[in-house]
């Protein structure tokens, strides 16, 4: 299963990247998610990985478009 998560990882970063048409800070997005999660702030958290996969499908799905 870890396995098969690290090639999805691998899948949106391959295409996200080359399909961005703004900059984005994603070490920034995952400081947020981590600070997050070692505060355990459970909804800030979600709220942080939840914005990060959103932006990320969005630029995804708009770029195959």
């Amino acid at each position: 299963m870890a396995a098969l998560r690290r090639t999805g990882d691998v899948w949106h970063r391959l295409l996200s990247v080359p399909l961005a048409r703004s900059e984005r800070d994603v070490a920034q997005e995952h400081r947020d998610i981590a600070d997050a999660v070692i505060a355990r702030d459970v909804a800030r958290a979600c709220a942080a990985i939840a914005s990060h996969m959103w932006t990320t499908t969005q630029i995804v799905t708009t770029g195959l478009t």
